[in-house]
């Protein structure tokens, strides 16, 4: 495999570090286990759904590139196309982050479906509180994670909450848009009381959850599969 490569990932204003991430673990998988590897990362707004990928590889078998072309394409991009998505922020405190990431990753897996997690999404040196604001504020749906850590704990998660509580204001009363989701067995804080929420530890949760983001897709015009 390659012992050297370099990669550059540039997208739309909605490129991650999570597709930079899974393009890199794919390439890896082609490359020497020893593999010195650099990327970078680039913002198109002209290219808004597309994203291109650039790789400089040395030592890599013939035709190897061409299969791993088509990898990239298929790992990475397999789920991308020009349909609408369901908007999914996700607040949590940082401390609940393992089971929050795996949350993620189920979300992300579903046709139809972009979750919104600050690791996956926010790039090096962008204003990360505009950004979340910004990612709040466009968001179909916002779950939050609620623990023991995210109920007593003072910092950002609160405010997150606040502003989506602030949101909510706005929104029609039949409006699926908030969803607390108790990672663990704890009270539901009073000003999230209002709304119904799922045990996510329970079985069957996430089939609940699912078809809570299937029923607010609906009414947006956007199939979730």
């Amino acid at each position: 495999g390659a012992q050297g490569v370099l990669f550059n990932v540039t997208g739309g204003a909605d490129l991650s570090l999570y597709e930079v991430n899974v393009a890199a673990a794919t390439i890896r998988e082609y490359a020497n286990p020893d593999v010195n590897m650099i990327f970078g990362a680039v913002i198109d707004p002209k290219l808004e759904d597309r994203v291109r990928v650039t790789i400089l590889a040395g030592g890599m078998a013939a035709g190897a590139d061409d299969e791993l072309d088509a990898e990239i394409v298929n790992t990475m991009f397999g789920k991308k196309s020009t349909e609408r998505s369901l908007k999914v922020f996700l607040c949590h405190s940082s401390d609940d982050k393992p089971i929050v990431r795996k949350l993620f990753q189920r979300l992300y897996s579903r046709k139809g479906i972009d979750p919104w997690l600050d690791e996956a999404k926010l790039l090096p040196g962008v204003r990360w509180d505009h950004e979340i604001a910004k990612a709040v504020k466009e968001s179909h749906i916002v779950i939050v994670c609620v623990s023991k850590n995210s109920v007593s704990k003072e910092g950002y998660v609160q405010k997150e909450i606040q502003r989506a509580l602030d949101i909510a204001q706005e929104k029609p009363e039949e409006t699926i848009f908030i969803i607390p989701l108790k990672v663990e067995d704890c009270e539901i804080p009073d000003r999230l009381s209002q709304w119904q929420w799922v045990n996510y530890y329970e079985d069957g949760a996430f089939d609940r959850l699912l078809s809570s983001l299937q029923k607010r897709a609906q009414s947006l015009g956007i199939k979730v599969e």
